[in-house]
């Protein structure tokens, strides 16, 4: 919980370490898309993570990784590209930054384009 509540103000920064599962690749609105963990770039060992049942809204939670955990799998851009980051469980949800440091999920369709866009980096 600690860790978290250091590392969730300054997620936007960290985001970028992405992890492949060997799952196909799946067309998305944006380009085509994989499922992964999204590692913190500081913290590996740790990944973000959707609350249970999540709505528009939710925030995101840092979780120990587990490439079982359905609530850690997310639909990324190719490393090097810009692109949505969106719930596998949910792909209507998307991670969304509306300003400042804070994250959460929100409707893909509803947000702005600018709040969506992800650089993944190695």
């Amino acid at each position: 919980a600690a860790l978290a509540a250091a590392v969730l103000p300054v997620l936007a920064s960290l985001v970028g370490t992405v992890a492949g599962s060997g799952v196909p690749p799946i067309a998305s609105s944006t380009n085509l898309q994989k499922q992964a963990l999204v590692r913190l770039q500081r913290h590996p060992e740790v990944c973000l993570a959707l609350p249970d049942a999540p709505l528009p809204g939710y925030k995101p939670v840092i979780l120990e990784c587990s490439a079982a955990a359905p609530n850690m799998r997310f639909m990324v851009p190719d490393i090097g590209t810009r692109g949505w980051i969106q719930s596998a469980a949910n792909p209507a949800l998307c991670l969304d930054a509306p300003g400042g440091p804070k994250l959460q999920f929100w409707t893909c369709s509803e947000s702005p384009a600018d709040n969506i866009l992800w650089h993944i980096d190695e």
